[in-house]
């Protein structure tokens, strides 16, 4: 009876083993999963962050029970974004979303790796190579080695083309998802423009939203660092450019911080707002800006950011930072044109800048009704605006020339367009 019951014992836990061995809670994951769509949910969390955490882990989890691509090594080569990484999802506080920017590049022509690792911004960045990168197409397999560690792999699981996507399990970090950066090695210097601004697009409302969230409990931060700008071609002179002439794009994004950093060209709108009396709305800045601090500037400023337009970029500034609402239509009669701008200085909380930019100036009449006190300041929530108040334009101008500290700098040709642009008024429909 004892051996009886050994033997039952041994009988069942056989059983126990083969059904719920690896390979069966494997093959027992793919089956459930039959009418998940796997490669969506990975799609929907590189396009804008808004697949849950859980999805996307067990996106990652069924895509790695699948047949492996055949992926190749022009597939490969390029620089790729981190977007999702279960090793990051066993952090406390963290979903699994990279909460900092990590960008890999793979180089098979030159046997390189490259890992550049942002912490905070205006901080250095931390840099990784490896060398004796291979690919194995058979196994899907990239191999290399950092030092004199033991090498390191990436196993690809899955390639996304059409989005610019990868799913991979690395030895080091798990399960992992990336996007392949616009500008990458690999891709026609004909189409990287487009590429890179027409995704920046359509992330860019809900990359704000996000961010708004994760930082509604902190101090005001008077812009976000990591915005990426697109970047353009720098111009033949601080001229303004002829009407229809449009600034060149470099098809490179790129993040604030850096930008003002390095001295990028890159492109804002600035509109102002006068009335039936000759005033502008001038806003003053937050003491938070990385920029001209708490100095009197234009009603409303900011930056374009991918491949947002210049009119809808004014929309939707005008909405966040002062909350004024106006039709594209609106604002398009009343662009004056593009100036290019270079303007350099330092912050006692961001340090240097060199700001370059192409700025639209545009030019508003406001209504005998419109009340400067009655505006919703700052509906970004980014501490952008600490108040809004009317001077004269003469008065603006007049500072501009002096160069009154209180105010942020212009140059002459800004002040000279401007006031030509105030005096082509007609002085109806206000």
């Amino acid at each position: 009876q004892h051996a009886g019951g050994i033997l039952s014992h041994m009988h069942m836990r056989v059983v126990l083993q083969r059904l719920f061995s690896p390979r069966a809670i494997a093959i027992a994951m793919c089956s459930a999963a039959a009418r998940f769509d796997a490669p969506a949910v990975l799609a929907q969390a590189a396009d804008d962050r808004s697949a849950p955490a859980a999805e996307v882990i067990r996106a990652l989890k069924e895509i790695e029970c699948a047949p492996p691509p055949a992926a190749t090594a022009e597939d490969l080569s390029g620089r790729w974004e981190l977007v999702f990484s279960t090793a990051a999802a066993k952090l406390p506080l963290i979903d699994g979303y990279m909460p900092n920017r990590e960008v890999l590049e793979w180089d098979l022509a030159a046997r390189r790796l490259k890992l550049e690792i942002e912490t905070l911004p205006l901080l250095p960045k931390v840099r990784v190579v490896g060398e004796e990168l291979t690919f194995d197409a058979a196994s899907q397999t990239l191999t290399y080695s950092v030092k004199q560690k033991p090498p390191s792999q990436w196993r690809v699981l899955h390639v996304d083309r059409a989005n610019g996507l990868l799913a991979a399990r690395s030895s080091v970090t798990g399960l992992n998802l990336i996007r392949k950066l616009r500008g990458g090695a690999m891709r026609p210097t004909a189409t990287l423009a487009a590429a890179a601004l027409s995704a920046a697009a359509s992330a860019a409302t809900a990359l704000r939203a996000r961010r708004a969230v994760a930082t509604a409990a902190a101090p005001p931060l008077g812009q976000d660092l990591c915005e990426e700008f697109a970047l353009y071609a720098p111009p033949a002179s601080l001229a303004p450019l002829q009407r229809g002439k449009e600034p060149i794009p470099l098809g490179v994004l790129k993040a604030r911080g850096e930008v003002h950093r390095d001295g990028d060209w890159h492109r804002s709108v600035h509109v102002w707002l006068i009335d039936a009396a000759g005033r502008l709305l001038l806003q003053r800045r937050s003491v938070f800006k990385d920029t001209h601090p708490n100095l009197l500037d234009v009603s409303c400023a900011g930056h374009i950011t991918g491949a947002d337009g210049v009119v809808d970029t004014a929309v939707r500034e005008l909405q966040e930072e002062i909350g004024v609402s106006l039709p594209e239509a609106d604002l398009e009669a009343a662009w004056v044109c593009t100036l290019p701008a270079s303007a350099e200085g330092a912050t006692a909380q961001h340090g240097r800048f060199l700001c370059r930019e192409y700025q639209e100036i545009f030019l508003v009449r406001c209504s005998a009704g419109f009340d400067a006190a009655a505006l919703a300041l700052d509906q970004g929530g980014q501490g952008e605006v600490a108040g809004v108040e009317w001077r004269d334009a003469s008065e603006v101008a007049a500072a501009w020339a002096s160069g009154d500290a209180g105010f942020v700098p212009r140059t002459a040709v800004y002040g000279a367009v401007l006031s030509e642009a105030i005096a082509g008024l007609d002085g109806s429909d206000w």
